[in-house]
């Protein structure tokens, strides 16, 4: 093992590698009460002391990824041993694992674990393939009499009994520490015409203010929740969606919107389970950061127990979401996002300053969405000035109200579209962004095709 460190640090003063200096070993383990086994790969960069997880289940298939860290060393300890540590684990099944280990050598060692839904499991680390596939073939038959994973739900089946039943009325969370003196709650004030209510639409509102709550070094996103109830009142009042169907949720983590909207894996989240087929039409607005999450520029919306590296782990991919939304059954989706996917926000650096320049790109759009966006991958979304909202959410909503309707912007018909909005935001948010802050953002709207 010692001989693995030494080779890398020569290689480090040698070819100036420090960043190749890794070795490759396997995890597997069992759960204590249900009947599974995993297995999975790890990335360790022994330098940094730091490694990248990826495990998979033997019978559910899911696939759980996160980051190692160490949390104690022991004093006048020689290489890694006696050390312990915690791994971030998020699954595509949405589930989030409290992940303890402790090290027997710098590259080998066991540990426990758990999730919300009370499955408990144990590990070791530092095996090669053989020891892997030993371990897995000797503890299959031991589980295959333990019920299933909680929490597991297969493609089209609901996963049951934490699931509530079909209907946004009966969407529940844990309330997270919210609502802070400093940020605002109330919505900008805007008269919107009334319809009357279409009691299949449902619409999904986040408001991602608060980060700090959870102990991750992103900064607040200030106004969120302030947009948030502004969406909501628009949604309620102009588009006539029941308040009964209208899932108000501050403060999103990884696992609730993974829940909500459903993963890559798994693309039928419980939004799926609301809807009624060809009839419901479906509104999505989120409020906090986005950031680009990977070398390869793909753009994440950030949840408010993500840190700042490990947003391509436990982010929400744009892909993704979009993907899922396409799928629904409804007769039309609309997703409005206050956020931008550039790294940079009004209260600070997204990114990790450690991690390497990372360059958004855009993400394509399906043709059965409408998409608006608050700017471009590379710019910022902006704020008033006294950070009451975003810039672009008050613009828009005042925009739909009627003022993208009258000239010059729109034809005075009586209904401000998509076109209309986008020509009013130009001639306002772009505007007051150039005033306030000498930056260009340019809203970004993607009209379904008819």
């Amino acid at each position: 093992m010692f001989a693995d460190v030494r080779r890398c640090i020569s290689i480090a003063l040698f070819a100036a590698a420090v960043s190749a200096c890794s070795v490759n070993y396997k995890v597997a383990g069992s759960f204590e009460n249900a009947n599974e086994v995993f297995r999975g790969d790890i990335n360790h960069n022994l330098l940094i002391g730091e490694a990248e997880v990826v495990a998979t289940g033997e019978n559910s298939g899911i696939v759980c990824k996160g980051r190692s860290y160490v949390t104690h060393k022991p004093v006048l300890a020689l290489g890694c041993a006696g050390q312990r540590g915690k791994v971030d684990m998020t699954c595509d099944d949405g589930r989030s694992l409290d992940v303890d280990f402790r090290a027997h050598s710098c590259s080998s060692g066991d540990g426990r674990g758990s999730d919300a839904y009370g499955n408990r499991f144990t590990f070791a680390f530092g095996l090669d393939e053989q020891e892997a596939e030993k371990y897995i073939a000797q503890r299959l038959p031991q589980v295959q009499q333990r019920p299933a994973l909680r929490g597991f739900a297969p493609t089209g089946v609901s996963a049951a009994p934490v699931a509530p039943t079909a209907s946004p009325t009966n969407f529940s969370r844990k309330a997270a520490a919210q609502g802070l003196p400093n940020f605002p709650t109330t919505a900008h004030p805007i008269a919107f015409s009334s319809i009357k209510p279409r009691p299949d639409d449902i619409a999904v509102i986040i408001g991602n203010a608060n980060y700090s709550a959870k102990g991750t070094n992103v900064p607040d996103v200030v106004p969120a929740y302030a947009d948030a109830e502004g969406f909501k009142n628009y949604v309620i009042s102009a588009l006539g969606v029941p308040t009964g169907n209208v899932v108000m949720v501050r403060d999103a983590t990884s696992a609730e919107m993974s829940y909500i909207f459903g993963t890559k894996r798994n693309p039928k989240g419980k939004l799926a389970e609301w809807v009624k087929p060809n009839q419901s039409q479906v509104y999505v607005y989120y409020a906090g950061h986005g950031a680009p999450g990977d070398k390869t520029g793909r753009s994440f919306l950030v949840p408010v127990d993500v840190d700042d590296s490990m947003i391509g782990i436990k982010g929400i991919a744009l892909e993704t979401l979009y993907a899922n939304l396409s799928k629904l059954s409804a007769k039309s989706v609309t997703l409005v996002v206050e956020a931008s996917f550039s790294g940079i926000s009004e209260s600070g650096n997204v990114l990790n300053k450690m991690l390497p320049n990372l360059r958004p790109i855009e993400t394509p759009v399906p043709k059965n969405l409408t998409v608006a966006i608050a700017g471009a991958p590379s710019q910022v979304a902006s704020w008033e000035q006294d950070s009451s909202h975003g810039l672009f959410t008050k613009y828009l909503l005042k925009g739909m109200s009627g003022d993208a309707d009258r000239s010059p912007h729109g034809n005075g018909n009586g209904t401000a579209s998509w076109t209309d909005v986008d020509a009013y935001l130009k001639a306002t948010l772009s505007k007051l962004t150039r005033q306030y802050y000498g930056r260009r953002q340019v809203a970004q709207i993607s009209i379904s095709a008819p």
